[in-house]
């Protein structure tokens, strides 16, 4: 990513100019869309830069009236400040005194409560897990001697009633576990004897039960899963299958969906699997690069967000293609000619009523790329502001309330 320098200047009465180089800034600037029109985010005057959060979840939660976005802003001195927004009014979240490093991961909303997960290196120089519920913070206990480490926390989070789940995962004398917590309270996720490399991807909440998909790996080899109330259960894949990994959950009352793929004789398969009963998605001959973003499920009809490409499957792919499946069968996403980059990938997708809405978006970095939604198969092209468009996009969440349509992103300078 490219940088500026921000150069303050002291004045000392002999004369004397002193230059400091205090912070190489992003330069960038983040925002949403809602319904195509571009709305901006407050800031404190002191901020340079400000982005709205790139994680495994979306940065953008919509209850009732109000969207709720989550991001951070950074000052001329390097300071990072993680933040939300609602409707654009800007919430800062307070840390101990003496905490650094500090980010946030994930945010829902229940009724009019904001929650919010992250960590910080406290006074100690140990990193904590947290989160905070209306700006209040709470940690998250871990074990006695066990280190958290950011690289490896994959944090979602999700509200049902009163209770809180957030995902995670620890290091303990040279072991990764990963976990949840509900309510602050932390439980273990069970893998068998020999699994390494544990992770988590996804999580949903029915009810009482909540369900956490993710991998491990065995004899060399990775196997896709996901745990029932801490329990788990594998899902079958095809004998030789390599690099297992599931993208999307999905529950409607006790039926499981999880999207999927996995690589075979050097090409990359899309799948779902139904209560753990694996069912491949078509796919077109020629074709070697699939990969599935999303799961969404209403009634009988399974919708399946999803991309490929004609690339080399280990070629980063830059000519992509958007698709979605609908109960198996593949569906082209095409756009209009005014698209600044007809090379997007599927993101995110939303079920309202008998509608089905699909996020597009540029792989990588965009620049002056096309950022986009499709409605029941017809596409919306976003218009990029005129001030932004020289710089690059970064697509960052989707969310739909009722006929209208969030979309975040952050832009940034060359």
């Amino acid at each position: 990513m490219f940088k500026r320098n921000v150069i303050l200047f002291t004045f000392i009465l002999i004369g004397v100019f002193v230059l400091t180089a205090v912070y190489a800034g992003d330069w960038s600037d983040a925002g949403y869309w809602k319904d195509g029109v571009w709305q901006t985010l407050s800031l404190p005057r002191e901020a340079i830069d400000s982005s709205t959060n790139e994680s495994s979840s979306s940065s953008i939660v919509v209850s009732g009236d109000a969207a709720y976005i989550l991001g951070s802003y950074t000052d001329a001195r390097g300071n990072n400040t993680p933040c939300y927004w609602r409707n654009g009014v800007l919430q800062n979240l307070n840390f101990p005194s003496g905490a650094t490093e500090t980010i946030t991961n994930s945010i829902a909303v229940s009724g009019d409560v904001v929650f919010i997960t992250g960590s910080y290196i406290n006074a100690q120089n140990r990193r904590i897990p947290c989160y905070w519920r209306n700006g209040v913070l709470q940690n998250l206990n871990i074990p006695n001697g066990a280190t958290f480490d950011r690289n490896y926390y994959n944090s979602n989070i999700a509200v049902s009633g009163d209770i809180v789940y957030i995902t995670g995962s620890y290091n303990l004398q040279g072991n990764n576990f990963i976990c949840y917590w509900r309510n602050g309270v932390i439980q273990n996720l069970n893998l068998p004897s020999g699994a390494t490399e544990p992770s988590i991807s996804k999580m949903a909440v029915s009810g009482d039960v909540v369900y956490i998909t993710g991998s491990y790996t065995i004899q060399n080899r990775s196997i896709p899963c996901y745990w029932r109330n801490g329990v788990i259960q594998n899902l079958n894949i095809p004998s030789g299958a390599e690099n297992c990994y599931p993208t999307g959950i999905f529950v409607s009352g006790d039926t499981v969906y999880i999207a999927g793929s996995y690589i075979m004789q050097n090409r990359s398969v899309p799948c779902y699997w139904r209560n753990g009963v694996m069912q491949n998605l078509n796919i077109p001959s020629g074709t070697t690069n699939y990969s599935t973003t999303d799961i969404a499920v209403s009634g009988d009809a399974v919708y399946i967000a999803g991309s490929y490409s004609d690339d080399d499957l280990y070629d980063m792919p830059f000519d992509s293609s958007a698709c979605y499946w609908l109960n198996g069968v593949l569906h082209n996403l095409s756009l209009p000619d005014e698209a600044n980059n007809p090379n997007v990938s599927t993101r995110a997708i939303v079920m309202v009523g008998d509608n089905v809405y699909i996020a597009g978006a540029g792989i990588m970095f965009n620049y002056n790329g096309t950022i986009c939604y499709w409605r029941n198969g017809t596409a919306h092209i976003i218009s990029i502001p005129m001030n932004f468009q020289n710089k690059y996009v970064r697509y960052t969440g989707f969310a739909v309330s009722g006929n209208s349509v969030y979309i975040t992103a952050t832009f940034w300078m060359q």
